[in-house]
């Protein structure tokens, strides 16, 4: 690695390592806090919403 003379040169040295490695950490965070879902229950909606809405497709203020 080159040698950095000036604290900007080192301080984005060192960003280049712990950003990403600061990003890792909030991504498996994430997925390892995140809670299952449950594949078996039913959408949250009813089958008659869905055939009314399919029905009804229609594009609101299209200006």
């Amino acid at each position: 690695m080159a040698s950095h003379d000036n604290a900007y040169s080192r301080f984005i040295a060192l960003a280049k390592i712990v950003l990403p490695l600061a990003a890792l950490g909030i991504l498996s965070t994430l997925f390892l806090i995140s809670r299952d879902t449950p594949s078996g229950d039913d959408l949250p909606y009813s089958r008659v919403a869905v055939d009314e809405l399919i029905r009804e497709q229609r594009i609101g203020a299209p200006n």
